[in-house]
């Protein structure tokens, strides 16, 4: 149970991913070489994903985290990061889900399941 007596999966975040992350052959440095990455927004339900966005290219940073990470994707240089992020919050609210908190970074928002 979370706080307030709610279960964990009345919650869900949407969280920035490198579309391959959750691949079992992925390796970071195996696509770092090509210089861009593929992304997108996943909605998480208790750590498991529910939603998934179309995908968007973002240059790969060299250091300790992809680009992504360390310095949020903007339309200019991800092109259809806004267009993602849109349409994966339109269909999460279809769903019943109403938006509680937006985080720091444009795409950081929780959603709480309508009741």
């Amino acid at each position: 149970m979370g706080t307030g007596g709610r279960a964990e999966d009345d919650t869900l975040v949407i969280e920035l991913e490198d579309q391959l992350r959750r691949l079992k052959w992925y390796s970071p440095l195996r696509f770092a070489s090509m210089g861009v990455q593929q992304w997108h927004f996943v909605g998480l339900v208790d750590g498991a994903v529910r939603y998934e966005s179309g995908t968007f290219a973002a240059p790969w940073g060299w250091g300790v985290e992809p680009l992504g990470k360390a310095i949020p994707p903007r339309e200019e240089w991800a092109p259809g990061i806004e267009e993602a992020l849109d349409e994966l919050r339109t269909e999460i609210t279809a769903d019943g889900w109403a938006e509680v908190e937006c985080g720091a970074r444009p795409w950081q928002h929780t959603y709480r399941k309508r009741t």
